[in-house]
């Protein structure tokens, strides 16, 4: 039973991996950051902005972050989606069934501010 639960973390582990650098490689995204509700860094593993979960269909992602100013949201959250479950498919035969994006706020580029 221990050997299943130690794969079991190091699984998503790799997982958050995998979707933090998909995520940050998305064009529009500024950062991952804590959700706001629970107010602390949410995976075990402490990444930021990330949890992976399993549910009877598979593994839920959950994702909270933050946008640069003037990026088109659901764009950007469904290239985020596709992203992850790309990436998580060329390292493993996990199946991902939801990824959640919860945009939490807005990045202002330094000259955008002084408008």
């Amino acid at each position: 039973m221990s050997t299943r639960i130690e794969t079991e973390k190091a699984s998503h582990e790799l997982i958050a991996s995998c979707a933090e650098n998909a995520i940050l490689s998305v064009e529009g995204v500024s950062e991952l950051t804590n959700s706001p509700d629970l107010g602390v860094i949410i995976d075990a593993d402490k990444r930021k902005g990330l949890k992976v979960s399993d549910s009877k269909d598979g593994l839920v992602i959950d994702v909270w972050l933050k946008v640069f100013y003037g990026t088109k949201i659901p764009e950007t959250a469904w290239n985020v989606q596709t992203k992850v479950k790309k990436r998580i498919a060329d390292v493993s035969d996990e199946v991902i069934a939801k990824v959640n994006i919860h945009v939490v706020g807005v990045t202002f580029k330094d000259d955008e501010r002084k408008l």
